[in-house]
């Protein structure tokens, strides 16, 4: 409960005041033997059972009790009386909104950083529109994970550039114009045309990456809900976040297998266990650094140690890493990039970097180095490393890279960003 009253304030100060719970009030239960847990609407209450106290052993004791409670209590905001909004295009945006308002009261109220899930976004939703999500919900997905972060991720840096002047309200505007639209329509449901559409009015012309939120939000792999069906391997580079900092080196890489399967109307996804995976590292000038092959996994899948796969003496620059396996006979391949720069600062909430890595077209080769004529406009040119071109530039503001005929915008956040630039 303590927990929960330091970070209330910054709940309403992120997404705002509850539709109606702040008047209503809300209750908490425990039965260890419960069969089920979450919240109930029409009773403002929170259940929790005995399954919500398994927690690694690192976690302080009752940490996944409290923040499940922050969770559930979060979720009501959004109560409407004897109903709570509902979105109609996937549980990935109802799951980010109660974790991203969760994410920036804890930074606020505990210390605890979100600032590392928006510079790394960029990164986990490369792995592509097929592997993210592909299913309208959590418990159709091998391991929901990888879905509810990367959608809070996709929500935090929408907030970071769209009220990077205004203390990062932009999720408390949507809020209200989500409560202005069941006002109107009398219906709890939200489509994904008015959830677009009240993501435009509250960034009041704003946009990001060139494009307006609503275009943006929908065009991420997380906001897939009908994937293709088949087998799918990714691997996600993965930074570690301290309040101080995030040192740019990936201290593990996440490697997954998965089949995804349609059973009438409904989806079904597996891991895929037992597959030998081989990882390669190259570098800027597709020379390979590193080569050694794991075994997939159920569960969580497999994280790699980094120093598995990064020599002691490694350069700094931009880096690739292939993942190869063959199920049935089937090839898979797939390709992530990462940034090894030791020598540079770590990045912090506030942080004046667009890390941009310089691929081809499909991202399956970095490019050593910008190409001939490109100019930058919106920032200042700050670094060069083999295959990174580093920015500066003021938060909010678009940053256009231009060749030729190629134009691309990319918006810069808070904190910093680590982004491919892909070229043709």
């Amino acid at each position: 409960m303590d927990s929960f009253l330091r970070t209330y304030p910054f709940l309403v100060k992120y997404l705002g005041e509850p539709f109606s719970i702040g008047a209503d009030g809300v209750t908490w239960k425990y039965d260890a033997n419960a069969t089920s847990w979450g919240w109930d609407a029409r009773t403002n209450t929170v259940l929790l059972n005995a399954n919500i106290l398994e927690q690694p052993p690192d976690q302080p004791p009752y940490a996944q009790l409290d923040e499940s409670y922050q969770h559930e209590t979060t979720h009501l905001f959004y109560d409407v009386g004897e109903d709570i909004i509902r979105f109609t295009f996937g549980q990935w945006i109802w799951e980010a909104h109660a974790l991203a308002g969760q994410a920036l009261a804890n930074q606020d109220a505990l210390g605890f950083p979100a600032f590392g899930l928006v510079a790394t976004y960029d990164t986990e939703a490369n792995i592509g529109y097929q592997v993210l999500n592909g299913v309208p919900r959590d418990s159709e997905k091998w391991n929901r994970t990888i879905v509810d972060g990367n959608a809070t991720s996709a929500l935090l840096l929408l907030i970071d550039v769209l009220s990077a002047d205004s203390d990062r309200d932009f999720l408390k505007r949507v809020n209200a114009g989500i409560l202005d639209h069941y006002r109107t329509t009398r219906s709890v449901d939200i489509s994904r045309e008015a959830y677009s559409a009240v993501l435009n009015e509250a960034a009041a012309g704003k946009k990001i990456d060139g494009q307006s939120p609503g275009e943006w939000l929908f065009s991420q792999p997380v906001a897939n809900i009908a994937g293709k069906t088949g087998e799918y391997l990714a691997v996600v580079p993965r930074y570690s976040a301290e309040w101080y900092g995030m040192e740019l080196f990936p201290t593990r890489f996440w490697v997954f297998a998965f089949r995804r399967e349609k059973l009438g109307q409904d989806y079904r996804e597996t891991a895929l266990e037992g597959l030998d995976v081989k990882l390669t590292v190259y570098n800027a000038v597709d020379e390979v650094v590193r080569q050694t092959t794991i075994q997939s996994a159920g569960g969580m899948g497999v994280e790699v140690d980094g120093w598995e796969l990064l020599p002691e003496d490694i350069n700094d620059g931009a880096y690739l890493v292939k993942a190869e396996a063959n199920v049935d006979g089937k090839p898979l391949e797939t390709y992530n990039y990462f940034v090894i720069m030791r020598q540079a600062p770590k990045v912090t909430i506030e942080d004046e970097r667009l890390i941009v890595v310089l691929t081809n077209a499909s991202g399956s080769a970095l490019m050593p180095e910008i190409a001939t004529g490109m100019s930058v406009t919106g920032g200042r040119i700050s670094a060069t490393l083999p295959g990174i071109l580093v920015v500066n530039a003021k938060p909010g503001v678009p940053v256009t890279f231009e060749v030729g005929s190629f134009v691309k915008t990319i918006s810069k956040p808070l904190t910093a960003r680590v982004v491919s630039l892909r070229f043709p």
